[in-house]
């Protein structure tokens, strides 16, 4: 059996490196994501489901185009809750069913661009209205009940009628399992009273049908699994996230305004775009971590991009990474070199498939996206390169001026004392050209000039100097200052300048200070603990002499620390927490299981008593009686062990879906049930040995 599981495997992977390496382009949503064209012409790019093992992704593949109607492809197979379809490029794909009752169940069968309706149970898409006013979306037409209008992204849209007069005119306000009434010029909806199920949501805009008291407003409680629908008072009407801030909401959420039904609700909390990984946008959109109030931020759905990190949520399979380009997030292939990317796909215009560095090495159809990839293409002097339109090119560059060297300086302006002189430059090495900036600065420079040597000139005092320091701090004492005939000094015959050289005060008259001086130390205090490490502390007076007549205080500390009592302390010993219980001796029946407990919590050091208490524990397990169905546990390669059984109310669920962990395991019959029947994917319930070997191939 392990042969035939073996060879089975072997197949399915070897079908999966064949489509991924010869179909495969990138991943898809729809058809409109599949652009470029296929090695054969005859076939075309479409998005498809492309399985891998256990796993199914869309992604884009080249298929004949094969029809020209739905009815040529009745032959085609499709997975539960889909039906085959012929698209605009005449090939068959797989499409959801969808059946619809309102409009909002078609919420997220449309692409970016288009607007769902429902129509005769079938969702059908409209490309949006732009608009200014209402009156431009006139001409669109809306359900019973609804009404087009112009919305706050400038596009039309069907939104329910605010007043009423009959009931009539509430019809289609209310969703399966409620009736709609006329109250007070309001549409209520009131659920039939067999009706208990919760009404799930994932946005405020799911439960617009949904049932509250007159003054109150619908919105989605989320919380960490999913959302429902409930109620909040006529004072939760918001304009902005701050009139929101009186609303209690639990740890790890906060208090934010929708700007589509302006209520208030709890958005959970994030740091980064990753902590938003767990939640769920409808299409076209994805997961960023944005800014709240309060310095907090929270998950918020946008369908546009401005930086990579941004499209961290985008939902790329693992080979392939996302990146932000003309404001949209994409899905392109890793890669690690230019000649690895010529294996996926081609690029339109005759463009090279290469791998981008710059973005993180992924395969785009481009010859660059930034200047700083352009550095190697060569332009003509005064031009550099630049990315524009994704093409390397050469942009003139402005050509700055530049200063020339100084002329030589001027002769003095006079022949006999102090005159000017000049020098110029000019601003040519280079001129400014091609828009570029003129020179910074003067033309000319001016300075002063000396002709003295033929001129008598008489001597003159410089200011005096600073008075010296005084020959005493107190008490009375002298101090002097001095100028000298230098400025000019006397040349060429003048005469030396007439007064005093020095000059001498009287200072420092006042009486004389007493400094202050410290007294002994006095003895040190007792120790702040007996063991491990403490303080004491000794203090002295500054008052040998205390200072006087200004005289300064003792100059260092008053106290001392110092540390004492160092021998270490002894420790008791602690028990750490218990460990996990032992697999059980037996699966059914009644067996035995222990667990221990370690006494290093801490461990007992320098003479600390040990842990008291017992170190091992025992208890009964599998005590229920032996005979049910055996269910194995399995990990990700089929590697299976019979270690559990089910009891009579339970069967071995073997579970296989999309973006979820293939798991074997015991489930409530009525739980498989309903996985099986609501989950798209691989869900099998057996409730005998030969069901398990079947669909795990094993003994």
């Amino acid at each position: 059996m392990s042969r035939y599981w073996s060879f089975l495997i072997s197949i399915v992977l070897f079908e999966q490196v064949h489509q991924a390496s010869t179909f495969c382009f990138t991943q898809c949503r729809t058809d409109q994501d599949c652009h470029g064209s296929c090695r054969d012409s005859s076939h075309i790019p479409v998005c498809d489901w492309v399985t891998f093992i256990f796993e199914r992704e869309l992604c884009c593949v080249c298929k004949a185009a094969t029809c020209s109607s739905d009815t040529d492809c009745s032959g085609h197979s499709c997975n539960s809750g889909y039906v085959s379809k012929c698209n605009s490029q005449h090939n068959c794909h797989c499409e959801r069913k969808p059946t619809c009752t309102l409009d909002i169940n078609c919420s997220n069968h449309c692409a970016s661009g288009y607007t769902a309706t429902c129509s005769n149970g079938q969702c059908h898409c409209q490309r949006v209205a732009t608009c200014s006013s209402d009156a431009d979306c006139s001409g669109q037409s809306c359900n019973s009940g609804f009404v087009s209008k112009c919305n706050s992204q400038n596009q039309c849209q069907c939104l329910l009628k605010s007043t009423c007069s009959v009931d009539t005119d509430c019809s289609n306000r209310c969703i399966s399992g409620y009736t709609a009434t006329c109250s007070n010029g309001h549409c209520q909806c009131h659920a039939h009273k067999e009706s208990t199920q919760m009404t799930r949501c994932s946005f405020n805009s799911d439960c617009a049908h949904y049932h509250c008291s007159f003054g109150r407003s619908s919105y989605c409680r989320t919380t960490f699994l999913d959302g429902h629908c409930d109620c909040l008072g006529a004072s939760a009407h918001c304009s902005r996230n701050s009139d929101c801030a009186n609303l209690q909401c639990s740890s790890g959420h906060t208090p934010v305004c929708s700007l589509s039904t302006h209520s208030c609700h709890c958005q959970t909390t994030c740091k980064t775009h990753h902590d938003c990984s767990h939640m769920t946008c409808r299409h076209g959109y994805y997961l960023v971590c944005s800014a709240a109030q309060n310095n907090t931020k929270t998950c918020v759905c946008k369908s546009t991009c401005s930086t990579q990190d941004e499209c961290t949520n985008y939902g790329c399979s693992s080979q392939y990474k996302s990146y932000c380009q003309s404001g949209h997030c994409h899905c392109a292939h890793r890669c690690s070199s230019d000649s690895y990317c010529s294996h996926y796909g081609h690029c339109a215009h005759s463009s090279r498939q290469r791998c981008s560095t710059f973005l993180g090495n992924i395969c785009v159809c481009e010859e660059c996206v930034h200047d700083s990839e352009c550095s190697n293409f060569h332009c003509q002097p005064y031009h550099s390169p630049i990315c524009k339109n994704n093409s390397c090119s050469c942009k003139a560059d402005p050509v700055d001026g530049i200063w020339s060297q100084w002329e030589s300086w001027t002769t003095c302006s006079v022949t006999c004392g102090h005159g000017r002189q000049t020098r110029e430059r000019s601003c040519t090495n280079p001129a400014p050209a091609r828009g570029g900036l003129p020179c910074s600065g003067n033309g000319s420079e001016e300075r002063n000039c000396s002709q003295i040597s033929s001129c008598r000139i008489d001597g003159g005092w410089s200011d005096w100097v600073a008075w010296s320091i005084c020959s005493v701090s107190c008490g009375g004492g002298t101090h002097t200052r001095a100028r000298m005939c230098g400025n000019p000094s006397p040349s060429n015959g003048g005469s030396n300048c007439v007064g005093d050289v020095y000059q001498t005060h009287t200072c420092a008259t006042a009486a004389c200070g007493v400094d202050g001086g410290w007294s002994d130390w006095v003895a040190w205090s007792i120790c702040s603990v007996s063991c491990g490490g403490g303080t004491h502390t000794r203090a002295r007076m500054c008052s040998n002499p205390v200072p006087s007549n200004g005289g300064s205080y003792c100059v260092g500390d008053v106290y001392q620390t110092q540390t004492c009592a160092t021998a270490a302390c002894g420790v008791d010993g602690g028990w750490s927490d218990w460990m996990a219980w032992s697999i059980c001796s037996v699966s059914c029946g009644g067996g035995m299981q222990t667990r221990a407990r370690m006494c290093g919590n801490p461990s007992p050091s320098n003479g600390g008593s040990n842990c008291v208490g017992d170190v091992y524990q025992t208890q009964t397990c599998a005590t229920a009686a032996c005979g049910g169905l055996a269910c194995p546990t399995c990990d990700h390669n089929l590697v299976c062990a019979f270690n559990n059984t089910c009891d009579s109310s339970e069967t071995c669920m073997i579970r296989s879906y999309l973006k979820t962990r293939f798991t074997v395991h015991c489930s409530k019959k009525e739980d498989c049930a309903f996985e099986q029947s609501n989950l798209n994917g691989e869900i099998y319930c057996c409730d005998d040995h030969s069901c398990i070997q079947r669909y795990l191939g094993i003994d």
